[in-house]
């Protein structure tokens, strides 16, 4: 049985849920102390050691989008960058973490 390619855009949902979760990380941790975990901790597993082997730009570009919650924008600031370098490292993170995921 082969496994099922992961699309760009399901990467693309993962970053979202990614981002939400940190966002949100105090009261999701209390929630898994009453339910369980949801099993989007175990994605954010995945995404943080395949992000540890990128190169240091997409690594720093991951913490500060989708665990810090900076914006563009702000991270733009941040980093000296122009937003639109921002966005073509966050393209060039998406790519990666796209054939990352669905190597065999």
């Amino acid at each position: 049985m082969t496994k099922e390619e992961i699309t760009v855009d399901e990467v693309r949902k993962d970053l979202k849920d990614i981002r939400y979760y940190y966002s949100y990380k105090k009261d999701l941790m209390d929630a898994a102390k009453v339910i369980c975990e949801n099993e989007l901790v175990y994605r954010i597993d995945l995404y943080n050691k395949l992000i540890a082997k990128a190169n240091i730009k997409l690594y720093h570009l991951y913490y500060g989008l989708y665990i810090m919650g900076y914006t563009q924008e702000a991270l733009s600031d941040k980093m000296c960058y122009t937003p639109e370098y921002i966005g073509s490292l966050n393209s060039r993170l998406i790519e990666y973490l796209h054939i990352e995921l669905n190597k065999k």
